[in-house]
């Protein structure tokens, strides 16, 4: 006797990611969302992220506009490229956080190097930090897009830009409890 395939089955593509069985319909339906945060979090054109992907715009700009889906390995790649693990793209129960400039004076002096080896002027940004933390985006001395992590006036962590996802999230898990 043949068993038949439940009817879920016959609507839904199920993927296989990271050891669970996720039905497509739910991986892709806030993609073009998240892709859009993303972007924005790291203050990249659609073109930039297309240079990153080596794809065209309009292939980005056809995914952030929810007309067409990036393929299961596209999603990989830009999970590395965002330094997000699959789940937070993939998984609309999952929230992608949206970072906000905040305007306002520094209670604390940020650079005491020498005038040659000093960073940009430095922008803050909210992204939720835990343990009283604040994001701070700059260029370095040397043309660098970098991020840190300040708690009063004292540098915790920094990276380049392009890891500051990772950053954040390492700091959060650190210190969720503090």
């Amino acid at each position: 006797m043949i068993t038949p395939v439940p009817p879920i089955l016959n609507r839904v593509t199920y993927l296989h990611l990271s050891g669970k069985m996720w039905p497509e319909v739910t991986i892709l339906s806030k993609l073009n969302e998240k892709l859009r945060i993303l972007m924005a979090n790291q203050g990249w054109s659609q073109k930039r992220l297309a240079e990153r992907m080596f794809v065209s715009p309009d292939t980005v700009s056809s995914w952030v506009r929810g007309i067409n889906h990036p393929t299961l390995e596209t999603v990989k790649e830009l999970c590395e490229i965002f330094c997000i693990p699959i789940e937070e793209l993939t998984n609309d129960n999952i929230d992608v956080p949206e970072y906000k400039e905040v305007e306002r004076e520094l209670p604390y002096p940020i650079c005491c190097y020498p005038e040659e080896r000093q960073d940009t002027e430095h922008i803050i940004i909210d992204a939720a930090l835990a343990n009283e933390g604040m994001l701070h985006r700059f260029t370095n001395a040397g043309g660098a897009e970098c991020s840190a992590i300040y708690r009063g006036g004292t540098e915790v962590w920094w990276h380049y830009r392009e890891r500051e996802a990772q950053m954040i999230r390492d700091w959060n898990r650190e210190y969720a409890h503090d």
